[in-house]
């Protein structure tokens, strides 16, 4: 029964009222419906919202209670059940332009705590190789409005300018 309403539930899950939450019962209840929802091989339909899901999670939850490092072993959990045999850079592969274009539709209104700009940062953050390659240069636009002088908030410039040169070393 889990699995044939996957969808249902992952459609409820993605709301941001529930997605975005700060308060940590429901981000650790959030992450057990993730896990169950990887475990039982849900609907081929859903693998894209759980990736964001859980990449929300690793975002949102920050050093509070162990929600990050879970989050990342649900993560590994996704890949390894997901069609690709590559693992979690093939996850990202599959996913990562959806979601930047889903992200770059509001990312000249990003603030410092902005949602999304803590999710682009873990995406930018956690990819490697084809995925890093591809995130790169798919988000060029998002990083040049986040280093202009003339605009934006002082820290996302920062942030952009940080996660850029981390992730210039790393491909290097």
């Amino acid at each position: 029964t889990f699995r044939i309403h996957s969808q249902s539930i992952v459609d409820t899950l993605i709301e941001p009222e529930i997605r975005l939450s700060q308060h940590l019962p429901l981000l650790e209840r959030l992450l057990d419906v993730v896990r169950c929802l990887v475990e039982t091989h849900c609907r081929p339909g859903v693998e894209y919202h759980l990736f964001v899901l859980l990449l929300s999670l690793i975002s949102y939850a920050g050093d509070k209670s162990n929600i990050q490092d879970r989050a990342e072993t649900v993560l590994g959990g996704l890949a390894t059940s997901s069609s690709s045999d590559s693992g979690l850079d093939d996850l990202f592969v599959s996913h990562s332009r959806r979601l930047l274009d889903d992200l770059k539709e509001r990312h000249s209104i990003w603030i410092a705590s902005s949602p999304e700009r803590h999710l682009f940062d873990v995406l930018l953050t956690r990819a490697r190789g084809d995925a890093a390659r591809l995130i790169v240069a798919e988000s060029l636009d998002v990083l040049e409005s986040g280093l202009r002088v003339d605009g934006g908030d002082p820290e996302t410039k920062l942030r952009c300018e940080t996660n850029f040169g981390e992730k210039g070393k790393t491909e290097a």
